[in-house]
């Protein structure tokens, strides 16, 4: 297969065949501009917003008066957008003026050193505004902070970019890892085709976590399409490792083995085998557990550990050890699921992880709740809860959450209980997981139900019903409709039954009226 056309070919194409009506106009416009204008409008197009501080970046020899004056002249201009923080220009408009700067990469080198200048400086700028920020403003001033960088340094912006989406995806934070991919495939047109790759990889993991699996299908397979890829084994591998993983979602489980069985084989033949074959383990073992195929999950896990600690990496044997207390867990081996949980604590604090004990304090806290060592469970998932908290990941705050819900039912602290499920529910739908609000939406609808309190049950169990159907979990979905039916069904019976005892209690009623004054009579 031959290689495609370059990125930035293809974008001088598109530059070429472009009608000349928008292109046109553009320059017809910047030609009339006054010069501070007109520079204020071409490198306007490098950042997403202009306002007064971004100008004084763009332009920090001009003065303020004469960038207001700039500014003024811009804004009549149909393709400028007004906000009440500043100007934005029309997507087309910006695209083709922010394509000349990438254009001068190769051709223009004193423009793209000015083009790199002015990303210095508005990284710092970003940079300089995270350090106050908080919330979503500080996730936008990071996202455009790396932005830039990458302008200035591509190696260094496109590791820090990685940095970052690997982070947010931890988290569970989807939407943010959507718009840093979003605004590193601006720069595509000069990325190396090994940077396009591993881009198009990070978003097919994204597409997988959004549930989008046809999507995410046909970008991996494209990718092993790809000459480029034949130098990457360790990508190739990891795009394997995805489509066994897609397909595992979508309960393929022949399919998702025949993936990750592929994966080993693959990995005995590149010079990275010991790593991806522990990928590959990683991925069967943790398979064959939602399979029920316990014994030889069991086995393959026992490898995985082996693997691991002849590797050195003490993540990667955490992450074995963590997997086997999974399934010692379901094997109701509590004592030795323990004792894996501590094993993965272990190699997590000798790694110097602060945040991934999250998971396994977690499960150690299903354990505890298994044996109804209600005290047990509670310390330990509130330590998870305080891990997710310290972290910012709103997923694994909410887990905790849910799972402390059951915790306190069981220590009679219904309020509590309430509290925590309906924040995990908030927090779940913060990150999309409309799976884990679902799961923790119906555990609410189903106490309210054994409470008695069934307008209440009802009314979550169709909320319920509607998450997982957003979150593509038709089973469940079915499930909870039956729940529902059997709610109502229990109500009608009720109805009737009450509707029995009135007419019987009001007959019962008139003949001891009858029997009373008979007796007057008879008195």
């Amino acid at each position: 297969m031959t290689e495609r056309p370059s990125a930035l070919d293809q974008y001088r194409k598109l530059i070429a065949d472009l009608p000349q009506g928008m292109a046109g106009s553009v320059e017809l416009v910047a030609g009339q501009l006054s010069p501070t204008a007109e520079r204020l409008l071409r490198l306007g197009s490098i950042p997403h917003g202009v306002d007064l501080a971004i100008a004084q970046q763009l332009l920090p020899e001009v003065s303020a008066d004469e960038l207001e004056a700039a500014a003024e002249e811009l804004r009549p201009l149909s393709f400028v957008i007004r906000t009440s923080e500043g100007s934005l220009m029309h997507d087309e408009v910006r695209a083709y003026l922010f394509g000349q700067w990438l254009d001068a990469h190769d051709n223009a080198p004193k423009k793209w050193g000015l083009f790199k200048n002015v990303n210095r400086r508005l990284m710092r700028y970003h940079a300089k505004l995270a350090e106050t920020a908080e919330g979503e403003a500080l996730a936008l001033a990071e996202r455009q902070r790396i932005f830039h960088l990458t302008g200035a340094n591509r190696a260094e912006g496109f590791a820090a970019f990685e940095k970052l989406c690997r982070a947010e995806r931890y988290r569970f934070h989807l939407e943010s890892c959507e718009a840093l991919i979003k605004l590193m495939r601006e720069y595509e047109p000069i990325f190396s085709a090994r940077q396009r790759n591993w881009l198009d990889y990070y978003e097919a993991k994204l597409e997988i976590d959004l549930h989008h699996h046809d999507r995410a299908e046909q970008r991996l397979n494209a990718m092993l399409e790809r000459d480029s890829l034949r130098d990457d084994p360790g990508l190739r591998a990891r795009c394997i490792f995805r489509l066994g993983t897609n397909h595992k979602q979508l309960r393929n489980f022949a399919q998702a083995r025949a993936y990750f069985e592929q994966l080993r084989s693959f990995a005995a033949k590149t010079p990275e085998a010991a790593e991806l074959e522990l990928r590959a383990l990683q991925g069967l073992g943790a398979l064959l557990i939602e399979m029920g195929e316990h014994e030889k999950a069991d086995e393959i896990l026992g490898e995985t550990v082996m693997l691991a600690e002849t590797c050195g990496r003490h993540h990667e044997i955490a992450t074995a050890w963590n997997a086997l207390g999974i399934l010692r867990r379901k094997l109701g081996q509590p004592v030795r699921a323990l004792e894996a949980f501590e094993t993965a604590l272990k190699h997590l604090d000798l790694g110097g992880e602060a945040f991934r004990p999250r998971q396994v304090h977690n499960n150690i806290g299903l354990v505890y709740a298994d044996r109804a060592e209600w005290p047990a469970a509670r310390d330990s998932l509130e330590r998870s809860r305080d891990i997710a908290r310290e972290a910012n990941d709103m997923n694994g705050e909410a887990t905790a959450l849910s799972n402390l819900g059951r915790v306190y039912l069981a220590l009679e602290l219904r309020s509590e209980a309430v509290a925590a499920a309906e924040r995990a529910i908030q927090l779940f739908r913060n990150v999309h997981n409309w799976y884990g609000a679902a799961m923790t939406k119906r555990g609410m609808a189903r106490f309210y139900r054994r409470e008695g309190r069934n307008d209440e049950a009802r009314a979550a169990f169709v909320v319920a019903k509607e998450l997982f159907v957003r979150a593509g979990a038709d089973e469940k979905a079915t499930e909870v409709e039956a729940e529902i039916a059997r709610l109502e069904g229990s109500l009608k019976s009720w109805g009737w039954l009450r509707w029995l005892l009135t007419i019987v209690g009001g007959a019962i009623g008139f003949i001891v009226a009858l029997i009373l004054a008979a007796l007057l009579l008879i008195e």
